[in-house]
């Protein structure tokens, strides 16, 4: 009897004990499938301007993360970065200060998503061989660094302003942006000025927002329209230059321009105008027919015409 107590017993632990393999076992699966899922999201929306153990880029490293901030933190300032610093946080407002008050645009992530991003940084502060397990690598934004050629410069310009297309058919930067510079006309005021964005950010932080933008909008613009690798060089060449330049520079004001043009087609429209008018039918037709009515009367064989018709 107590054999069989002891072997119901010894049957009951061997389950609990594969029981408890399979949830921890289960429980690193969860945490890997998190990772690569958070891996995904990281590549897509935060690696324009943050790297794992690479340095300093746009904003800062996120080696450890999860060591200085609390997850609850980390998920509401990647929610809700800016109101968070208009609230004054203090470690928000720390951070918005340190980077040169470059605001983190509010990210559409949900709480699950921003966990397994903060899963995965996890992951890879604790591994050695960072390139080998995040796979992500700056080393291309790395376009300051080589000399800048005037036809990289001029290249980049005529993308910016929309004269040399994208490869992709993307927008212009002109469209949302503008610079201080004196051959380029005044961009659009939907986006931010670019005229410092190069010291600002740096040119591989330039190049990253370019080649993966983290901005909502510009990153649903350029959805279906990347940026070629060749392109964001040029382009960062042309900003790299802009910002050397700027000081020198006048902006460029169309409104004499555009004035003279204005009146010169106002005058033109008042021409054509003028000679159309000049052709129109000053009289009815029922004026003519009435005139002649008049004449006719006014005729004195006029009545004998009209007798000679009627007796007939």
């Amino acid at each position: 009897m107590r054999y069989g107590l002891f072997q119901i017993n010894r049957n009951l632990v061997s389950r609990i004990g594969f029981l408890v393999l399979l949830i921890i076992t289960g429980g690193f699966s969860f945490s890997g499938i998190a990772g690569e899922s958070g891996k995904a999201v990281f590549q897509q929306t935060c690696v324009a301007c943050h790297t794992i153990g690479e340095g300093r880029l746009v904003g800062p490293d996120l080696k450890g993360i999860s060591q200085r901030r609390s997850k609850a933190w980390i998920v509401q300032f990647v929610k809700e970065s800016q109101k968070m610093i208009k609230n004054g946080d203090p470690e928000a407002v720390a951070v918005f200060q340190d980077y040169n008050k470059l605001i983190m645009p509010d990210q559409n992530l949900t709480s699950g998503q921003i966990e397994d991003v903060i899963q995965f940084i996890k992951e890879v502060s604790g591994t050695t061989g960072l390139e080998s397990k995040a796979k992500i690598s700056h080393s291309s934004d790395t376009a300051g660094s080589k000399n800048i050629s005037k036809e990289d410069i001029a290249k980049g310009q005529k993308l910016f302003q929309g004269t040399l297309r994208l490869k992709s058919k993307g927008a212009a930067c002109i469209s949302c942006h503008s610079v201080r510079h004196d051959s380029v006309v005044s961009g659009g005021a939907l986006a931010k000025e670019l005229t410092t964005s190069v010291s600002t950010m740096g040119s591989a932080g330039v190049k990253a927002m370019i080649s993966n933008p983290p901005f909502p909008v510009m990153k649903a613009a350029y959805k279906d329209a990347v940026v070629q690798s060749d392109e964001a060089d040029a382009l960062v060449a042309f900003l790299t230059h802009v910002d050397q330049i700027h000081e020198t520079q006048q902006p460029v004001s169309y409104g004499i321009k555009l004035a003279l043009s204005g009146l010169t087609g106002f005058a033109l429209l008042l021409g054509l105008f003028s000679l159309i008018w000049i052709r129109r039918k000053v009289k009815t037709v029922n004026t003519s027919v009435f005139n002649r009515q008049v004449k006719s009367e006014s005729d004195p064989h006029y009545f004998k015409r009209y007798d000679h018709h009627h007796n007939d």
